[in-house]
């Protein structure tokens, strides 16, 4: 059998972040690689031995977002069949752990949150510009909205991803898509759910006119993302996570972070010395799909803030 099984299931996509071939699997029997058996992972995505990993298991290259990294304690399959919900059809979407100690934003009023052992310090002097926390049931008036409206309900905000809707990508920007100065400031989100499924994505961008960052999320995990190239990935989602623009010797980097409870945060990932304007950036929130899928999906953040230096 050829790579990665069956290849006539494989797919060319084409999403927000450039084309990229995947593969799906539905059993065990789909994942052969060089004549080694495989395991259909619960994502429907082929993993393969590899003693490197805490499960034994590596996903394979046509993995999508989840490709190459290892298959996380708890996510790995026993039998041959991609996990389901209980009426037999694949989950639509996995709620991300809401921790008893996390707060109502990711940030404090003076952004003086410090990043973890293994990321540099948060920025301490910028101001906050920008913070919802999703109450009642509609969109404030300091959004904008492009496509289909996204609603709000159960203290989130909420794209849902129809399968009819295919390469629409519905957008709604942070005070109507006002360039902000995030000069040694960030975006912190809190998550509340995000897509399963690979071709359908939810994204916390940010615009610099050429090129945009973002945490997109896809198949359960994060690719941190700048000027369509992937900077890294991880095959699981933080409730928290946090985009910042740092002064450095290099100019400006642009650094991920991920926390557990928007108190202790690790850095994920840091591009030094962005050729960007990080004066005038416009913050968005987006979902969509680039190419056929079965089951709808959600993309929803519980709270957003923004903190820039525009008044100081």
């Amino acid at each position: 059998m050829g790579r990665h099984g069956v290849l006539a299931l494989a797919l060319v996509a084409c999403g927000l972040t450039g084309c990229k071939e995947t593969f799906e699997c539905a059993a065990d029997s789909h994942c052969q690689l060089d004549g080694v058996a495989g395991f259909c992972e619960s994502l429907g995505h082929c993993s393969f031995p590899d003693e490197d990993c805490e499960t034994g298991r590596r996903f394979g290259d046509l993995a999508g977002t989840l490709s190459n990294m290892c298959v996380p304690p708890g996510d790995a399959v026993t039998s041959g069949e991609v996990a389901s919900t209980g009426d037999g059809s694949a989950s639509g979407s996995t709620t991300v752990p809401d921790p008893t100690t996390a707060t109502a934003s990711g940030s404090s009023s003076t952004g003086s949150d410090d990043a973890s052992s293994s990321g540099s310090a948060q920025p301490t002097d910028c101001n906050i510009l920008f913070e919802d926390t999703f109450e009642g049931n509609m969109l404030g008036e300091t959004w904008s909205v492009l496509g289909e409206p996204p609603t709000v309900s159960s203290g989130a905000l909420r794209f849902t991803i129809e399968p009819e809707n295919v390469g629409a990508y519905p957008s709604a920007s942070v005070l109507s898509g006002t360039p902000l100065n995030l000069s040694d400031g960030w975006v912190t989100v809190r998550l509340d759910a995000v897509p399963q499924l690979l071709r359908t994505q939810g994204t916390i961008t940010l615009d610099f006119g050429e090129p945009e960052a973002m945490a997109l999320y896809e198949a359960g995990g994060m690719s941190a993302m700048y000027d369509s190239e992937r900077l890294e990935d991880t095959a699981t989602t933080a409730p928290w996570i946090r985009i910042a623009l740092e002064s450095s010797p290099e100019g400006t980097d642009i650094a991920y972070y991920e926390s557990e409870d928007a108190d202790a945060w690790t850095e994920v990932a840091r591009l030094s010395g962005i050729p960007a304007d990080p004066t005038s950036v416009r913050v968005s929130v987006r979902a969509g799909a680039y190419q056929d899928f079965a089951i709808p999906q959600e993309f929803a953040i519980r709270s957003l803030s923004v903190c820039g230096r525009n008044g100081l």
